[in-house]
């Protein structure tokens, strides 16, 4: 009998691929059952001989309003359009906020699509409406990518996709104010830390970076940064900042399958030094420059100063008034506590299933 895992990745392989990250039956593997805080679920329906539905939850390990908790991500809740409307996806989600209870896990989050979040919010989730998580892109090499985009369109290949790089394209061009006003501030003195890309984390890393600082932070250690990014099927490059041998910060990114867009994954700094996040932008930038990239994309929470750097940098919001929801599983104390606590949070595209 098939594994789980390698089920869902034949059923994921029906729907349009996803071009940031695998949907092969390893990743599942690797997200759901290799995961090293505790073994997540898989949830499938079978239909006329065949999955027709599905829905996942994945732990992680979070500090929550200073205390470290155990948390689970809901996700891959998808139904083919036959079986939509019937109840499905309804019965598979409950079966996951089910298992995450029943593990002593009280919170419980998403970034849903639209489709995705009508239905959680039936389930009691509710979006957390003090949160703007927001994409950001940059063009690194603007004639390069604007004559690749129109070549493909005049040769036909995936109209539809090349029109949605064309509308990114025009969203992300630095304006001249950025261009000849934009603040660096580890260009004004001379850094203390060096910049070096690893292969693998080696030294022992709290996961805190400097916390009490945000009411939500997923805990990011060395247990679960070589997990993500190491352990992971996908490629992942992380630049780290250190002096001697302490962490001042990190970042990931990786390629997209067509190696036309860099995605900045996941970022932080110890006690959000900027100039330290300046420099590992600046170097990711570089590196992806060097790789042939055209463009390069960020997701970050607005009113941050994280926010503001990438700004300065020449970073523009796609769709300025739209924001990817973050949603919270209500029905749990913890839950509760999270949607009325207005805090700072520290989430990053890393945090959700989508990179």
């Amino acid at each position: 009998m098939e594994s789980k895992s390698k089920l869902l990745g034949k059923y994921r392989g029906l729907f349009h691929d996803n071009k940031f990250r695998s949907i092969e039956p390893k990743y599942y593997e690797w997200k759901i059952y290799q995961n090293p805080f505790l073994q997540g679920k898989i949830c499938l329906e079978k239909r006329d001989h065949r999955i027709v539905s599905s829905s996942t939850i994945t732990p992680k390990k979070i500090n929550l309003l200073g205390e470290v908790s155990l948390a689970a991500e809901i996700g891959d809740t998808i139904t083919l359009p036959p079986y939509r409307r019937q109840g499905i996806s309804t019965k598979l989600c409950r079966q996951c906020i089910e298992y995450a209870l029943s593990k002593g896990i009280n919170i419980i989050y998403g970034t849903p699509n639209q489709l995705s979040l009508r239905l959680l919010g039936k389930l009691g989730f509710m979006k957390c409406d003090y949160i703007a998580f927001t994409s950001m892109t940059k063009t690194l090499k603007p004639f390069l990518c604007l004559t690749s985009i129109i070549g493909k369109i005049l040769l036909l290949k995936n109209i539809k996709h090349q029109l949605q790089q064309l509308r990114l394209f025009f969203k992300s061009r630095i304006s001249l104010k950025n261009w000849l006003y934009k603040k660096d501030p580890s260009s004004k003195k001379e850094n203390d830390y060096k910049i070096t890309e690893l292969k693998k984390i080696r030294d022992d890393i709290d996961g805190l970076w400097g916390l009490p600082r945000y009411s939500f932070f997923t805990i990011r250690d060395k247990a679960y940064l070589n997990w993500r990014y190491f352990l992971n099927p996908d490629h992942y490059h992380i630049l780290t900042a250190k002096n001697n041998n302490d962490f001042l910060g990190y970042l990931v990114f990786k390629l997209d399958k067509e190696r036309e867009i860099g995605t900045v994954c996941d970022f932080i700094t110890l006690n959000d030094r900027i100039d330290v996040f300046y420099s590992l932008v600046r170097e990711a930038e570089k590196m992806l420059k060097n790789m042939g990239v055209h463009l390069i994309q960020i997701m970050c929470l607005k009113n941050t100063a994280y926010y503001k750097a990438l700004v300065n940098l020449g970073y523009k919001d796609i769709l300025p008034k739209s924001h990817r929801p973050i949603i919270i599983y209500s029905k749990t104390k913890k839950g509760e506590s999270i949607l009325k606590n207005t805090s700072k949070w520290h989430f990053t595209l890393a945090d959700s299933d989508n990179i």
